[in-house]
């Protein structure tokens, strides 16, 4: 009754003040909360991402880490470099050999348009060099223009005009 009651709420007292001084207890649990805050705060600014995407990437390079270690995940690219090396070396190989169909296609028509111009001796050289494979190709091409003694050159002086 009325002395129960009265007990309870001494209890509840004792109980209330307890919670308080737990919670007054502990500033620099409260320091470093804040400072956690602030450093995940920070995070999301850095990554522009919201605090579950980062735990979520964090768990995902924790698992990468811990499935082989940084070791595995070096032979992996390295791997995947490999792989693209040679992807890319195909690529250029197949450039470069319809580079040189081009080239002798040109070299050919060339030759067919000069013939008529009283040039029968003129020659245009194909000449390759093969170079370190880049993105642009193995080879390079470059047609050459072999020095031609003027007494060879048509009277009309054609040749030079076509040059040019």
């Amino acid at each position: 009754s009325w002395i129960d009651a009265q007990s309870a709420l001494e209890d509840l007292g004792r109980d209330l003040d307890r919670y308080a001084a737990a919670l007054e207890a502990d500033p620099e649990h409260l320091a470093a909360l804040q400072e956690r805050i602030a450093a995940l705060k920070a995070l999301e600014r850095r990554f522009g991402a919201d605090l579950e995407a980062l735990i979520e990437r964090r768990d995902q390079l924790r698992d990468t880490l811990q499935a082989g270690g940084a070791a595995a995940a070096l032979v992996a690219l390295e791997q995947e470099e490999l792989l693209r090396r040679q992807q890319r070396d195909a690529a250029c190989q197949k450039l470069t050999d319809q580079r040189q169909k081009a080239a002798e296609r040109l070299e050919h028509d060339l030759m067919q348009a000069l013939r008529p111009m009283a040039c029968p001796m003129c020659a245009l050289p194909l000449s390759w060099c093969r170079l370190r494979p880049v993105s642009m190709g193995l080879k390079t091409c470059s047609f050459c223009f072999p020095p031609t003694p003027v007494s060879l050159w048509p009277s009309c002086g054609m040749w030079p005009r076509a040059v040019r």
